[in-house]
Parts: C-alpha cells; structure tokens; sequence
C-alpha cells in the first residue's frame, strides 16, 4: 500500500481550523468524559500521554483535571496551534522519535487515530513500551461493524452498485485500517494489553444547519439519522471505545 510523505502528510494534515469542524466547547466536554473513564481504572492521576494530540483539547482537558499531561502528533501545524492556543506540552513527530523513557507513563490516549496509522501493531508495541506495568490505554476508532456500514453496503447490493461504505469517499481517505470490536480486541491482546471493556457508541449529530437541496437527499438525510439511532439502541454504534491496560 502506498503511503504519504512527509510533505503530503503536513499537507494533509496543514489546517486545524478546517480539520476539526466541532467547535471547542463541544470537544472540551468530550475530552473530559474520555479522562473520567480513564480515571475509572487508574489508581490515581499521574503522567498521561495523548497521541496524535491534533489541536491540543485532551492534554489540556487532562492537565486541568491534574493529570501531567503531554500531547504528540504527526502534523506540525497541529502542534503550533496547540502551543499557541492551549500552552501546552506538545510534540510533532513520530511517537518512536520522540525518546520517551521506558515505562514512563500511568495513561495513555488514542482518539482517532488507530485507523489512521500505517503501522497498527507496531504503534501499539511503542505505546506498550513507554507505559508502566498495568498503565490504562484508552482506544477510540471507527466501528466498520456498525450498523450504518453493515446496511449501507446491503443497499449497494440491492442496487448493483460494486461499492463499499468502507472506503473512500464514502468513509475518510485518511482512514487505513478498519477495525471491528473483534479485531480491535485481538490485536491489543497481541501487542502485550489485558482488556478492560470495550463499548460501541456513536453521535447523531452532525445536522446543525443542514438544509436539503432536494426532496431525495431529505429523505436520504433522515434515513441516515434513523440509523446511527437504531445503531446505538442496538450497541452497533459507528464508534468503538475500548480501554486496556499493560499486562
């Protein structure tokens, strides 16, 4: 598989505004819903390392919920802008470049950005690495086993359409690995984790100020939305929340 450069990889990843559409506040709150249930399996608060920290919000959520916090991320553009805007401790470059210790850190934090990695296993066995003896990993990634995939890509079938919901463009570009609970369980187990739990979620958000062209993509609009609810309701929500700890 041919991956990106460096000058692609800060291209692509070159604009915080424009990647990250959710507004702060929104993204604050989230953050420390996600420190909270990291908070349920540690003893205490101690060192927590977010990787691929994008603009900044968890390492800043951490750290003003005590936590000695540090954010890494390969776009470096995202690291400017988590400096200036929250003054943190914030790193670009590659999690193998950055010379952390040796089992150095009590939490560890991956949102989004599992999928997104091009070597899975191998950034697991560097985290796996820096973490102390029985530290938490918290894993958040798209769920290619929920519902709307699942019948999304039946509904291309019934239509005699040779496409997938799983690959571009109709799921991220950037996205390249999919993950289902059970593959996300064996390749934690795998790369030295003991799981914790692992939960399906999801959002139904995303329709502020959408308005419809036309009658059709109303009706597709609302399909969608009729969806991701009856994916939460049935714990087959687009999102996987999973949390491990280092055996």
């Amino acid at each position: 598989m041919p991956f990106p450069d460096n000058v692609q990889i800060q291209g692509n990843f070159g604009d915080a505004e424009c990647y990250f559409p959710v507004a702060l506040d929104e993204k604050l709150g989230l953050y420390e819903g996600i420190i909270r249930g990291i908070e349920k399996y540690t003893k205490g608060r101690g060192r927590l390392l977010d990787v691929g920290c994008g603009r900044g919000e968890l390492v800043y959520t951490a750290k003003k919920m005590g936590w000695e916090a540090i954010g890494t991320d390969i776009s470096e553009a995202f690291i400017r802008y988590a400096k200036e805007r929250f003054h943190i401790d914030a790193r670009a470059g590659n999690l193998e470049e950055m010379g952390f210790p040796v089992e150095s850190f009590d939490a560890v934090s991956l949102v989004s950005v599992l999928q997104c990695s091009h070597y899975p296993k191998f950034l697991l066995w560097e985290i796996n690495k820096i973490m102390k003896k029985g530290g938490v990993l918290f894993v958040e990634t798209t769920n290619y086993d929920g519902l709307l995939y699942i019948l999304g890509d039946l509904f291309y079938r019934i239509m005699g359409q040779n496409r997938t919901t799983r690959l571009s463009p109709l799921s991220p570009g950037y996205e390249v690995y999919g993950f289902s609970s059970h593959s996300l369980k064996e390749i934690l187990l795998r790369t030295g984790f003991e799981i914790l739990d692992i939960k399906t979620s999801g959002s139904i958000a995303g329709g502020k100020g959408f308005k419809a062209k036309d009658m059709k993509t109303a009706a597709l609009y609302l399909l969608r939305y009729g969806v991701l609810a009856l994916g939460i309701a049935m714990r087959m929500g687009q999102v996987l929340n999973a949390w491990a700890k280092k055996a």
